[in-house]
């Protein structure tokens, strides 16, 4: 299968049928950070989602698909979206391969400060 041809239909679909905006992921690792830019949308969760599972998810959180060429690092990482920084909640991953990440859809929660 070519997964990059996967991907390219990703980011050409998220463009097509979200409100895809640019957004920067501040990645640590080893203590270093470093800046990724990508592609993202960002939604809100139902108002049946929030509060439910034990609070797992809060009012104002949001749900964000996107694509970086790293992957996303829950409690660890910051998603920065036209300019408002969101600390990332939960972290999933699409990977037919388990190598290849086509997409992430994270969980995301305002960051304080």
């Amino acid at each position: 299968m070519n997964y990059t041809a996967m991907q390219t239909l990703a980011t050409n679909l998220l463009t097509k049928f979200g409100n895809t905006q640019s957004c920067v992921l501040l990645h640590r690792e080893n203590g270093v950070t470093s800046e990724h830019r990508g592609l993202c949308v960002k939604l809100n969760y139902s108002s049946e989602a929030i509060g439910s599972n034990a609070n797992i998810i809060k009012a104002g959180d949001a749900k964000v698909i996107c694509q970086f060429d790293v992957m996303p690092v829950e409690n660890t990482d910051i998603i920065i979206i036209n300019g408002e920084r969101y600390n990332i909640v939960a972290s999933g991953d699409t990977s037919p391969d388990n190598i290849t990440k086509i997409i992430y859809t994270l969980q995301v929660r305002r960051a304080n400060g």
